[in-house]
């Protein structure tokens, strides 16, 4: 069984939606064998620790912190890694991204380069997702595609 000894943090990994639950120090009463799986079992105060320390740091380096969630997959782990705020989040997957833009983050990047085939789930979420590309024939493809929608633009990552 778990042994609680620090409050522990059990994200449920859905993109249908996503279940957090806050552990007191109490001793476990549940095996682990019984959660519901996918899950992401982490401690928390350490997570918030490093979080708001990897958030500091990229303060004094004048550079933006950009958490990638495609391992919690969920709004609090994500919320944990940006402190509340609902922006600047990387995802691998346009089902990533289409769950987070829904939950109301902005500042996605979809950091794997665009598949023409693709394009145009992604231009329904080109007011928040910034897509990437690594070759000149995604970039003619985005230009073929045109703008996402009408007096929208694409908002590109070129990925050297």
């Amino acid at each position: 069984s778990i042994r609680r000894t620090a409050a522990l943090l059990v994200l449920s990994s859905t993109l249908g939606g996503s279940l957090a639950r806050a552990f007191s120090s109490q001793p476990a009463t549940a095996h682990i064998s019984s959660l519901v799986t996918p899950n992401v079992i982490l401690d928390k105060s350490r997570a918030e620790a490093n979080t708001k320390r990897m958030l500091e740091r990229s303060g004094r380096l004048e550079t933006t912190l950009r958490p990638h969630v495609k391992t919690h997959k969920t709004v609090e782990g994500a919320l944990m890694q940006t402190m509340g705020q609902r922006s600047t989040i990387t995802c691998s997957t346009l089902a990533e991204a289409e769950f987070f833009a829904a939950a109301g983050f902005t500042d996605i990047v979809y950091a794997v380069p665009i598949d023409p085939f693709k394009l145009e789930r992604a231009a329904k979420l080109a007011e928040h997702v910034h897509v990437t590309i690594d070759n000149v024939q995604q970039l003619d493809e985005l230009i073929s595609y045109g703008p996402p929608s009408p007096g929208t633009k694409w908002s590109v990552v070129i990925m050297a």
